[in-house]
Formats: structure tokens, sequence, C-alpha cells
């Protein structure tokens, strides 16, 4: 089974909002990562992983890239919405 990892998905425009959480196959690096709907509709999006700077740490993050919330909610099991 593949290892995997939940990393924020931080809003482009403001990065201290986080829009949830995605669980993405676990790697240590950053740049360009595929990800495909393992449960619900077909989807394949290109994920950009960068490093975040937030209260004083640095964090492997996904920019949501202007993508809405909706986007998001379609990975279903592998998204973990933050309720404000």
């Amino acid at each position: 089974m593949e290892e995997r990892e939940w990393l924020p998905v931080r809003c482009c425009c403001t990065p201290v909002k986080i829009l949830g959480f995605l669980s993405v196959p676990k790697s240590d690096g950053i740049g360009t990562l595929r990800m495909i709907n393992r449960y619900g509709p077909m989807i394949v999006a290109d994920l950009d992983v960068k490093f975040a700077r937030c209260n004083g740490f640095d964090e492997r993050a996904i920019y949501s890239e202007e993508r809405p919330i909706e986007f998001w909610r379609q990975f279903d099991q592998d998204f973990m919405e933050v309720k404000c």
C-alpha cells in the first residue's frame, strides 16, 4: 500500500488561510504533483507543492492557484475541508 501524508491546501491570495488538507503520496520534495482522484469523479490535476512560512515554521503546502473550494471538495475522502 502506498504511503500517504496530509498537506495543507493554502489560499493563493491569502496564504495564512488554509482551505483544508489533501492526502497525497508521501514525498520530501517540492514542485509539481500529479494528483488523481481515487474515490469520486475522474480528476487529474497538477498541483504546485511549495514551502510555506507560517508562524515562523516552514512547511510543505499545496497552493490553491485560484481553484475554488468546490474543486477541492471533489477529491472526496482525500480532502478534509477546514470550516472557519
